[in-house]
């Protein structure tokens, strides 16, 4: 079994350990030890939703955007060879979806485009955002780990 994240998992697993009520960010990294680093993958979308985040951040906050950078060139250096891109069957997935499902959530679109021409299971705490796109939906904020078939 493959995963592809979504971007809010993407950055609780980068985000530091909270302090006071911490179970969310544990279950997400219990769920992550739980599965082979090896078959977890990024979508060009989560790349591209975290570089708009960053971007949207230097406007006001120079300082935590340079952070979230390195942070961010730290993860695509572990996925390297563990990004999705966007190729004719993704392209044209992503089409369907976002012709079926609105605009709104484009890069949500792209992700489940990826991870259906892929067969891959969409990691993601937003379950709503996926479902009528036909893929296995893996929500690791619940402990255990809720999974939504399509």
């Amino acid at each position: 079994m493959a995963y592809v994240l979504d971007t809010n998992v993407l950055s609780e697993l980068d985000a530091p350990k909270p302090a006071g009520n911490s179970r969310p960010w544990e279950h997400v990294q219990d769920w992550f030890s739980s599965v082979d680093e090896t078959d977890v993958y990024l979508s060009a979308g989560t790349i591209m939703e975290k570089r708009v985040g960053i971007e949207k951040v230097k406007a006001h906050n120079p300082q935590k955007a340079a952070a979230i950078e390195a942070k961010l060139n730290q993860t695509l250096s572990l996925f390297a060879t563990r990004v999705l891109p966007v190729t004719m069957d993704v392209a044209d997935q992503w089409g369907k979806y976002s012709y079926e499902h609105g605009s709104q959530n484009n890069m949500d679109h792209l992700i489940a485009a990826n991870a259906k021409v892929a067969g891959f299971s969409v990691v993601t705490r937003n379950v709503r955002d996926f479902q009528d796109h036909g893929v296995r939906i893996i929500d690791p904020f619940k402990s255990p780990a809720k999974i939504h078939e399509p």
